[in-house]
């Protein structure tokens, strides 16, 4: 689940906030909302069955991880 991890955010810019672990994601200039459902259909649409839930827990646990950041 590590290389699904890192594709995802390798593909798209991901910001989970560490007060809320809400995952924002990068379009047009701002950071916003929906980023849980973004690693999801991008790791459906790339691993399709062989993905499944338990997984998409490991694999938003590591972007959460990976992203945290402050608000300012």
């Amino acid at each position: 689940m590590e290389e699904a991890s890192e594709a995802i955010m390798t593909k798209h810019r991901l910001l989970t906030v560490e007060e809320t672990k809400e995952i924002l994601y990068y379009r047009n200039g701002v950071y916003i909302p929906g980023g849980e459902i973004l690693i999801e259909k991008e790791a459906e649409r790339t691993y399709g069955y062989k993905v499944a839930n338990h997984h998409l827990t490991e694999i938003k646990g590591h972007v959460m991880r990976s992203t945290y950041h402050t608000r300012e």
